[in-house]
């Protein structure tokens, strides 16, 4: 192959079967790199690079996630808002809507102050 192709998307581009292959071993959350080093172990003039297999990998998640989509929704009452912006020290949080099988809410926070 010319030295100039070599990691060239067209170069590396998997073929039908391996593209199989990666959408398998995603499926039993092998890491990337892993399924790389497969890959390459099978066929020896593979010039496949780890974006390659990280795009086919989301586009098996994309086939197996179908037509759901995610949605984060945040609900606050008006007064509440409010009074977090005169007291944005002090923040409260309700999170008893739902629980897991130890009646236990999560709740999970990632803050920047």
């Amino acid at each position: 192959m010319e030295p100039k192709l070599e990691s060239h998307m067209l170069a590396g581009r998997l073929t039908a079967k391996e593209s199989k292959i990666v959408g398998d071993m995603t499926k039993y959350l092998i890491k990337l790199k892993n399924i790389l080093l497969d890959l390459k172990g099978r066929r020896e003039d593979n010039m496949t690079i780890a974006k390659q297999i990280d795009n086919a990998s989301h586009r098996y998640k994309l086939s197996i996630r179908g037509s759901r989509i995610e949605m984060q929704i945040f609900f606050a009452h008006l007064e509440s808002v409010k009074m977090f912006n005169t007291f944005s020290i002090v923040l409260v949080m309700d999170s008893t809507y739902k629980t897991n099988q130890y009646k236990m809410s999560l709740v999970e926070i990632v803050g920047l102050t």
